[in-house]
Parts: structure tokens; C-alpha cells; sequence
């Protein structure tokens, strides 16, 4: 999946950033943390980092985007192993594919897509 393609739902970053302290809110609250509300805040945290890391990518010199595009790879290997011991993927490439071991952020555009789509 490609990033365009992928962000195309999305709303601004910033927006999206607080979209995502909400969710991580509401998972502090006793009846917030549920399975679903749990994926959901890790799905959309690790796409708003790594749409923060392909810009930066896109308008900074490498040294510069490299601590975002570490943070955004770090995270979305976080998503494909929770969503590979949890067996929750919604995109139609399970995270237990070995495709996503040398690009686990493509891993999160597929899954932020298959979020918007069902999400609509």
C-alpha cells in the first residue's frame, strides 16, 4: 500500500494527535480498555508517526528524519507483533507474513486502511 493511497482519509496531523491522547485517555479509564479500543489507539498512533516520519523524510535531510522514522518503525513493529500474537489483523496480508519483517510500516498503512474502511 501506498502512503498517498493509504493517508488518504486522514485527517491533518495535528488533529490526529489528539485524536490519538484521546484514545490513550479513554484507556486509563476502568470500562475504556477494551481489546478493540486498545488496537485502535495502536493502529492510529502508529500511522500518525509514520506519516510524521515520511515528511519528515520528504523535507529534512536523513540525519534529521532519522529519530522519526526510528520512532514510526518502532512502533509499527510493535503493531504487527500484538496483531500477530492477537490474531486481529483486518488487512488482507496477516502480520504474521514475513513481508512486513523488512518494512513493518507498510504493515500499519495496510492496517490504517483497513481502519478507515470499516470506519467510514
Amino acid at each position: 500500500m501506498t502512503e498517498p493511497s493509504a493517508y488518504a482519509q486522514a485527517p491533518p496531523i495535528v488533529r490526529e494527535i489528539s485524536n490519538v491522547l484521546a484514545l490513550t485517555r479513554k484507556l486509563t479509564r476502568p470500562t475504556g480498555r477494551t481489546p478493540d479500543a486498545v488496537r485502535e489507539q495502536l493502529v492510529r498512533k502508529a500511522a500518525v508517526l509514520d506519516r510524521i516520519a515520511l515528511q519528515e523524510a520528504a523535507e529534512y535531510a536523513p540525519a534529521v528524519a532519522a529519530k522519526a522514522i526510528e520512532t514510526a518503525t518502532d512502533t509499527a513493529r510493535k503493531l504487527v507483533q500484538a496483531d500477530t500474537a492477537d490474531g486481529t489483523t483486518t488487512g488482507p496480508i496477516p502480520a504474521s507474513s514475513p513481508t512486513w519483517g523488512s518494512d513493518p510500516r507498510a504493515y500499519v498503512r495496510q492496517e490504517y486502511a483497513a481502519w478507515c474502511r470499516s470506519h467510514r
